[in-house]
Formats: C-alpha cells, structure tokens, sequence
C-alpha cells in the first residue's frame, strides 16, 4: 500500500452524478486510467468506491501520490446526509491511516491557478465545526 497522509475534498459541480459517470467523463475526456476520487458521496449520502486506494489519485496534483480523493456530489448545497458521510469517512480514514491533513482542492496552488473554489464553502465551514479541516 501507498503511503496515505492527507484528504482532499472535492466536489462534483454538477447537481447530479454517479462514479460510472464521473470515470467515464475522466477516461473518454480527459484520457486518464480511471475515475480520478477515491470516493464519491452521492446526494443521498451513499458512498461509493472510485478509484482503488493502492493507487495514486488523479485529483489534485499536490495531494495525488499520497492522499485520497473525496467527491461530494453537488455544486454549492449538500444534503446532511452527504454532510454527515462525509465525516464518517474522514473519521474512518483519519483512524486507519493517522491522516492529519484534511484540505479542500480550493487550498492548493493547482486549483487556485484553475480559480476552483470546491469544494464549497458549505462543506469547509461543516468540515471546520467538527475539527477535521486541517
């Protein structure tokens, strides 16, 4: 297994989504190997398994190599149970792994540079009221 130090959170930006969707938009358009996110959080607050986490992520360039991709469908509203998976897999993963580091793809300089603003302020502030926002 991969060394795994951080989290990033991502939105999907489209009101809708499912990982067949999202890796058949990664794979036919952008011509990666696979769906980019290690999870996805679909609007009813399922969560789905992308991209297998021995492998490198293609979601941030900063954070692919030895972090996990999380993808929360939506653009800038979530559902609470999005909201309330969300901290179960960060809770989950922090205790597997020791992560410390949990970020928005908007904290690093790749998105900055792209001007992407997931995955939302709504999310941060939740992320941020638990103390998981490091």
């Amino acid at each position: 297994m991969r060394p795994i130090t951080s989290i990033t959170v991502h939105c999907s930006d489209t009101e809708t989504g499912t990982v067949e969707a999202i890796r058949k938009y990664h794979v036919e358009t952008k011509g990666w190997r696979d769906i980019g996110y290690h999870f996805v959080i679909y609007r009813d607050g399922s969560l789905h398994t992308g991209r297998p986490m021995y492998m490198s992520g293609a979601h941030c360039p900063e954070t692919n190599m030895s972090g996990i991709g999380i993808c929360v469908i939506g653009r800038t509203a979530f559902e609470k149970k999005q909201l309330e998976m969300l901290e179960f897999v960060i809770k989950d993963l922090q205790s597997r792994f020791s992560i410390k580091e949990v970020r928005g793809h908007c904290d690093y300089p790749s998105a900055k540079r792209q001007k992407k603003s997931c995955p939302s302020p709504q999310i941060e502030t939740f992320l941020k009221e638990k103390g998981l926002w490091k």
